[in-house]
């Protein structure tokens, strides 16, 4: 597939640039006339009325929008098509389109992005863009994609899968940000942009119902408070969702979802250079995440125990009862919860110097308690479960100054970044029915863990952008961040000699880092742009928070590297009729930091008076988190959009993902180097038809239809099989219906229409319990939406 992938990327390219060179822009435009009119002629043969050529005014299809879309990849505002950078931007028609309302529904629409619930969570993120993310949920390891609302930085994993709403626009940015948005963006970042106060009064709200009770509202009011002087916006979402799989135990509906969601921003220009943006935004989102469906797989030796030998063969034997289920269907004790309470704060003061000059302050404030239970077998039998609490601060505080010299030759971004976080998290092990410690696992004590992170992080960085000549333009950007990361961590047992400290450790250590990058980029012509670039990017370092007393593992994790190197071409075709954008990558991921899971193996806890034979051991599962590995990642991406008729659109997105270690330090298996990197895809491809049509007094109409297929992806560390996810697709589509009054419009929706069964997570205890759990997709959903403005 990838060499397929080089070759026709390889071929677009040469046919590009020989083109750019033998034939002149004017003369594209004559011969894609020629050829829409030859369509045109054909169409009139059977009857239809179609102009040859395609108008501006031909709505939300017309790739005219593309050409015209906006990014702040660079920290400052530039045309998408002419900016080096490997970004795609969403406006706030194509999310309505693309049915976007959090960031999970991402998935397909960006190349080599993948975003999925942690396991067992379902306000917690795991997201990996080219190969690189990171899954665990603890505040003591950091993610790999970073998560910007309106330029602030959301630094934990938990409300990564954030509702989105008053949107007006989305960027994703692949490879490694390293310069321009810091630490903990070395995939790339994703951007949300919301929408900002304006100056006249403006109303909106929007209903969404389907099945499983799906009840969704989004609402938006706009208030100019003085005239040019001070505007409110107020803003919210709101969701009832039954779920999508039952438990048949308890007879509870699992992946529920209830979010209450409110923004409200104040815009104030005390003077015309000056503007001040206040935000303040809530959420509160209880949810049952949808359980893990038990797979048994490989029983783990004989203890010689009687007694743990019966509990773990009843434990499989209760799995292979889960088994014969359907994939959304399980049988749990446990009641498996997610809720999430998140409060945000920020002050954007942006003053325009001069017209070259622009210095912009960001001061942010940001809160979370999240509490989750979860089981860990998916059985009745009650094998293992985990309860956490994580409360978490961050202050973050940033300058930035924009401006150009040399007659807007030379463009420059400086800027300054500091960031204070507190995490405290308070996890339960072990437990086998939340509440009932006397039914722990097998008799194993039940481990309570106060683990506490505190991060300082500072940074200066500055990108130089130069105009040669006026095609030639070469950009070169330094970061340096230096930070202290404490972590402290205490375990206690709560049923065994309650309270008593049996194990802890608290370090600390002090961290920096050179995050340098550069591109070079020529415009060949006015629709074509060709641009190679360098590019780097660390995560933060630290400690092992998943040590304890089986696992004694306290020693230093250093940061993880990745340098990347990507080749990209951004293009327009037949009179900008056909956007096609291509970037293929090669990246060297250094120390790479993963959760690595293996065994412990400790006397069998037994009865009074009950005594093992000697050197007779159990094992219990354990994870021990280091720079494990080496790897060299790279990949190729498409995306192209093309107007096939006045009212057609077609557009696909492509991607292909291969990874090789060169250092792996998992396991003894000669042949684990071969294994994936965790939740990338090796290939996504995504095919959209879009259809629009003016039906004059009878309002508009708009259709939309998209394929989207993933290939195959490991969910672990190990790439184990048990929880490999084969390659799968899935059919979605859109009917929207714009009526005469101009300020209604209806739309009815399906997903995943197919109804394809999938899961998007797991977790492989083959070791010590010989199960694996897999947490299903969501299956084929339906509605209609009504939206209102003003």
């Amino acid at each position: 597939m990838l060499r397929f992938s080089m070759a026709l990327l390889t071929g677009i390219l040469a046919f590009a640039l020989s083109s750019a060179d033998l034939v002149r822009a004017d003369d594209w435009d004559g011969y894609s006339d020629s050829v829409f009119e030859a369509i045109a002629d054909a169409a009139d043969v059977a009857g239809q009325d179609l102009e040859p050529t395609i108008s501006p005014e031909v709505g939300p299809l017309s790739t005219q929008e593309m050409l015209g879309r906006i990014t702040t990849a660079r920290r400052r505002t530039e045309n998408v098509l002419r900016t080096p950078v490997a970004v795609s931007t969403f406006d706030t028609s194509q999310l309505e389109s693309d049915q976007v309302r959090r960031t999970s529904d991402l998935n397909g629409l960006v190349p080599s992005l993948a975003i999925d619930g942690s396991v067992g969570r379902s306000t917690a993120a795991r997201i990996t863009l080219r190969g690189v993310g990171e899954g665990d949920f603890l505040p003591s390891t950091d993610p790999g994609i970073g998560l910007f609302v309106d330029g602030v930085y959301e630094p934990r994993q938990q409300g990564l899968l954030t509702s989105i709403y008053d949107v007006d626009r989305l960027e994703v940015v692949r490879g490694p940000q390293g310069v321009l948005f810091g630490k903990n963006t070395i995939g790339g970042a994703i951007n949300v942009i919301t929408k900002k106060p304006q100056f006249e009064l403006d109303a909106g709200a929007a209903l969404r119902v389907g099945d499983e009770d799906l009840i969704e509202t989004q609402f938006m009011l706009n208030l100019p408070l003085s005239e040019e002087r001070a505007a409110l916006r107020l803003s919210g979402a709101t969701r009832f969702d039954d779920g999508y799989v039952s438990n048949a135990l308890t007879g509870r509906r699992l992946g529920t979802d209830r979010l209450l969601s409110g923004r409200a921003q104040l815009l104030l220009l005390p003077q015309s250079d000056v503007e001040l943006l206040l935000t303040v935004d809530r959420s509160r989102e209880p949810r049952r995440t949808q359980g893990g469906k038990c797979v048994p797989t490989t029983r783990p030796p004989a203890s010689g125990i009687p007694q743990v030998d019966s509990m773990l063969d009843d434990l499989i034997t209760a799995c292979a009862q889960e088994e014969n289920r359907s994939e959304r269907k399980i049988a749990s004790e446990a009641s498996a919860q997610d809720r999430l309470v998140s409060t945000n704060a920020s002050a954007q003061l942006t003053w325009q110097m001069s017209p070259e000059v622009q210095l912009r302050s960001i001061t942010a404030y940001r809160r979370q308690d999240n509490d989750v239970l979860e089981d860990l077998d998916g059985t009745p039998f009650g094998a293992g479960g985990m309860q956490t609490d994580l409360n978490q601060d961050s202050f973050s505080q940033e300058f930035q100054l924009t401006g150009s010299l040399l007659d807007g030759r030379l463009s420059y971004v400086a800027g300054a970044f500091a960031l204070s976080e507190d995490s405290d998290s308070n996890l339960i092990d072990g437990v086998a029915a939340i509440g009932s410690p006397q039914d722990a696992p097998f008799g194993l004590p039940l481990v309570e863990e106060f683990l506490k992170v505190n991060n300082q992080s500072f940074a200066a960085f500055g990108q130089l952008s130069f105009d040669v000549t006026d095609r030639l333009n070469v950009s070169v950007g330094l970061r340096r961040t230096v930070e202290r990361k404490r972590v402290s961590k205490e375990d206690f047992t709560i049923d065994l000699s309650p309270g008593s400290l049996f194990f802890g450790f608290e370090r600390s250590k002090r961290f920096s880092n050179f995050s340098p990058n550069a591109s070079v980029s020529f415009q060949v012509n006015p629709r074509l742009l060709v641009y190679v670039a360098y590019s780097t990017g660390f995560r933060s370092g630290g400690f092992n928070g998943r040590a304890d007393l089986l696992n004694q593992d306290t020693g230093r994790i250093s940061p993880e590297e990745l340098t990347s190197y990507e080749f990209g071409v951004k293009s327009s075709f037949f009179a900008d009729r056909l956007v096609l954008n291509v970037a293929s990558y090669y990246s060297v991921l250094n120390d790479a930091q993963r959760p690595i899971p293996t065994t412990a193996s400790i006397p069998p806890p037994l009865p009074p008076g009950t005594v093992a034979p000697p050197g007779v051991l159990i094992s219990v599962p354990v994870v021990v988190v280091r720079n494990a590995a080496e790897a060299r990642l790279y990949g190729a991406e498409v995306e192209l959009a093309a107007q096939l008729l006045p009212s057609l659109r077609f557009e696909t997105t492509a991607s292909s993902f291969r990874n090789r270690y060169t250092r792996f330090d998992f396991s003894s298996d000669s042949g684990a180097d071969d294994a994936r990197q965790p939740q990338q895809p090796n290939y996504l491809v995504r095919l959209a038809l879009e259809y629009s049509r003016d039906l004059g007094v009878f309002g508009g109409f708009d259709g939309r239809v998209t394929w989207t297929h993933r290939g195959s992806q490991g969910n672990d560390v190990l790439d184990s099989r048990a929880i490999r996810q084969n390659k799968f697709g899935l059919l979605d589509a859109r009917l929207g219906f714009a009526l005469p009054d101009g300020t209604t419009n209806i739309a009815f929706f399906g997903t995943n229409l197919l109804d394809r069964e999938y899961f998007n997570n797991g977790i492989d205890l083959t070791p010590s319990l010989g199960i694996a759990l897999r947490f299903p997709g969501p299956p084929r959903r339906y509605g209609v939406e009504i939206r209102r403005s003003l």
